[in-house]
């Protein structure tokens, strides 16, 4: 059987937090040692689409990196030499 249910995070929060101590324990149990499943697995490809959507800077952002970079491997270099 399976029964799926979509509500907010706070609402969540809230139904846990009125679990008998009984079942709180089981549940933090449960998550602590891995007997929850975690969310299936993406494939390769939809990891790739994950990654490719992603944002990307452009190249005036890339330079500006770049300077901010070198400016504090300079301090860093310089404050603990």
């Amino acid at each position: 059987m399976e029964l799926r249910v979509q509500i907010g995070y706070q609402q969540l929060v809230q139904l846990i937090q009125q679990l008998p101590k009984q079942y709180f324990e089981q549940l933090q149990y449960d998550m602590v040692s891995g007997q929850l499943k975690a969310q299936p697995k993406m494939d390769k490809s939809q990891f790739k689409d994950f990654l490719m959507s992603g944002p990307v800077m452009s190249d005036e952002q890339f330079h500006l990196f770049q300077e901010n970079r070198q400016h504090f491997n300079t301090w860093r270099m310089k404050s603990f030499a």
